[in-house]
């Protein structure tokens, strides 16, 4: 079974028959959905079942915003949050904000950090100096990185592996990666890393759910990682940290 803890729907919901995920879905117990645009919270509320939970962007510079985002947290509406470097656009000498900001929300609240590199706008893209300044800031708060550091996952992988409060999301980075010589790196970062900290995710409809599994599945049958600690990454690690 399959906790998918990074799903969209702002580019919305293909019919799972239509796309070929119907055999995936009937393995799925419950999807993290990502709401990386404030004006779509109704539109995700809408899909968010009882075995799902739902992170939402934080504007850290809006005030007013900060204070919806902590009626939405005490009321249960959503289960995290998000910061997005490139959809934000957020540049280096904002992470002293952040830090500032993310004080008063309460650290049992998870924090996805998009580390996701893409495109020619250099200055927005995740700064890695950054995010660990986030991390420390916050040392009691659970923080995952979104997508596992993309291309650079080497990177955050050592970089980062010395933090207890860091997980990762697999999303989207092992189908794009599969047929680089990145791939390597991937499945190295599988293969070392504690598999509590570890969660499987697709970014459907970014990524494709089924192939994303299936890769994820060949990494853990050829590094015999089976049992529990299979479903550490397939479904427990995401439960537990956003329910």
């Amino acid at each position: 079974m399959i906790f998918d803890s990074h799903v969209h729907i702002e580019k919305g919901i293909v019919n799972p028959i239509e796309v070929g995920l119907e055999g995936y879905d009937l393995e799925v117990i419950g999807k993290n959905y990502i709401c990386n645009f404030a004006n779509l919270l109704d539109t995700y509320l809408t899909f968010k079942t009882s075995e799902d939970s739902l992170c939402y962007i934080f504007d850290f510079r809006d005030e007013d915003q900060i204070v919806k985002t902590k009626e939405l947290l005490q009321n249960k509406t959503i289960q995290g949050l998000k910061i997005h470097s490139r959809i934000q656009k957020i540049q280096r000498a904002e992470y002293d904000l952040i830090c500032e900001k993310l004080q008063l929300i309460d650290e049992k609240v998870p924090v996805i950090l998009d580390a996701w590199y893409y495109g020619s706008e250099l200055r927005y893209n995740p700064d890695l100096e950054g995010l660990i300044q986030i991390i420390k800031s916050q040392p009691n708060r659970n923080f995952v990185i979104a997508h596992a550091g993309g291309y650079r996952i080497i990177e955050y992988f050592y970089h980062t592996k010395e933090l207890d409060n860091v997980h990762y999301d697999l999303s989207l980075t092992t189908q794009y990666l599969s047929d680089s010589s990145l791939y390597t790196d991937f499945k190295k970062f599988i293969k070392w890393l504690e598999k509590d900290r570890i969660l499987y995710g697709s970014d459907y409809p970014y990524g494709s759910p089924i192939i994303q599994y299936k890769k994820v599945d060949l990494i853990l049958k050829e590094y015999n990682i089976c049992g529990n600690e299979r479903d550490k990454v397939l479904k427990l690690n995401g439960k537990k940290l956003y329910q």
